[in-house]
């Protein structure tokens, strides 16, 4: 839900801009609000998450030495082996929120942009 509202950002954002500005002020108004917005939106889902399981990982190393002994592996449940490969496996979602994303929420507000810009003439 919260991506379908991302793609709707830069929209929103145009209508506002269009309002008060014009040219190419408006033009680059549009694409930097709308881009870190959007990023902004992703990043913040991604610390939600990430903090939540950083949360429940930190449960499982029970003597707190910062290490996961077997004693330890040996008293987790399901969800908590579950938790772990989440944990270990989070590298992709993490590149992409954080590198990927603003990218990509850029290119997105300058087609946006773009095409606004196209119409209105």
């Amino acid at each position: 839900m919260a991506i379908l509202f991302a793609l709707l950002i830069p929209l929103i954002t145009t209508a506002i801009v269009r309002k008060r500005f014009s040219g190419m002020a408006a033009f680059e108004l549009i694409v930097v609000v709308s881009s870190l917005l959007m990023s902004g939106l992703i990043m913040a889902q991604w610390w939600g998450h990430h903090w939540s399981l950083e949360q429940q990982i930190a449960l499982l190393d029970r003597d707190g030495d910062g290490f996961w002994s077997a004693a330890e592996k040996a008293t987790w449940t399901e969800q908590d082996h579950q938790n772990m490969a989440a944990y270990m496996g989070d590298g992709g979602r993490n590149v992409f929120a954080i590198f990927v994303a603003p990218v990509l929420a850029l290119i997105y507000s300058i087609m946006v942009a773009s095409v606004n810009g196209l119409l209105r003439r």
